[in-house]
């Protein structure tokens, strides 16, 4: 009786030039939360900024976040926060509309 094997994917390099699942780095438990902590520390210093959270304030926060965290990892981080964003925006102007 032959094995049954799983369809292997396209590609595990992606075409961006950026990480791919494959070579992705494994991350352990105690270096996720550090990240996760990082990454909260900077939107919160971004978010509390009077200023756009540029170089001065956040400068370091965002260095640790970037030294914390796998690249893909903050790339993720920062495209969910931004369409988070947008999305919180058009649902405020909906609400306006709504009202109006």
């Amino acid at each position: 009786m032959e094995q049954r094997k799983e369809p292997a994917a396209a590609s595990t390099t992606p075409s961006s030039g950026g990480e791919g699942a494959a070579n992705a780095p494994l991350v352990d438990a105690q270096k996720r939360e550090r990240c996760w902590a990082a990454r909260d520390a900077y939107h919160a210093c971004i978010d509390g900024s009077k200023t756009g959270g540029g170089e001065e304030e956040c400068g370091a926060a965002l260095r640790l976040y970037a030294a914390e965290c796998p690249r893909s990892w903050l790339l993720h981080f920062e495209k969910r926060r931004k369409a988070d964003q947008e999305r919180s925006a058009r649902e405020a102007a909906y609400q306006n509309r709504q009202r109006g």
